[in-house]
């Protein structure tokens, strides 16, 4: 994320949580007093109408994102509730470079036993989407099930990836964006 738009997230956090804001409130507020290096609306053009806080938030924000990280922040912003992947999504996820599995442990589904494998996904193609996820196998090493809770919690990241990712939470909660849960086949 480049440091300007690192700033501005900053000071949308900093806002927000001082003024204590609501969602009513945060299409509302006058962005140039908040951060004086956002440009809204008619001053990026003239033919623009002013955007609104959760706009200018979710543009800014969908810059940073590929187009699979995409899919899982729109579902995110729009609230569109809990999404079951599809095998091509999956098989995309479990095939893409960069995962690394953190650890695994025996769990018993349905009366079955399965692998359940925490995998980090941060220095994947989905780094925002997942974060950290559950992969779950079979005996025979075949991947058939996947849960995350797509939200903005708190981790273990460095100072900036928190900042951005508290910053992100609070505007997405002001904005109406809700948390979900992602998952594919068998799972807990």
């Amino acid at each position: 994320m480049d440091k300007d738009l690192f700033k501005i997230f900053a000071d949308l956090y900093t806002y927000a949580k001082v003024n204590k804001l609501t969602l009513r409130m945060a299409n509302n507020i006058n962005l140039n007093a908040i951060s004086p290096r956002m440009k809204v609306g008619s001053e990026i053009n003239p033919l623009l109408p002013p955007l609104n806080a959760c706009g200018i938030a979710y543009a800014a924000i969908s810059t940073q994102l590929n187009s699979k990280e995409q899919v899982f922040f729109d579902s995110y912003w729009n609230s569109n509730g809990n999404m079951n992947l599809t095998p091509n999504q999956m098989s995309n996820i479990v095939n893409c470079s960069g995962r690394i599995v953190n650890s695994s442990s025996t769990v018993t589904i349905g009366g079955n036993q399965y692998t359940a494998k925490t995998v980090n996904y941060y220095g994947s193609e989905y780094k925002y989407a997942f974060g950290a996820a559950t992969e779950y196998y079979n005996e025979y090493g075949q991947c058939v099930g996947f849960k995350d809770t797509y939200d903005f919690n708190a981790a273990s990241r460095d100072w900036q990836n928190e900042t951005i990712t508290n910053a992100v939470g609070t505007v997405g909660s002001l904005c109406g964006a809700s948390n979900y849960v992602i998952s594919y086949g068998i799972h807990e």
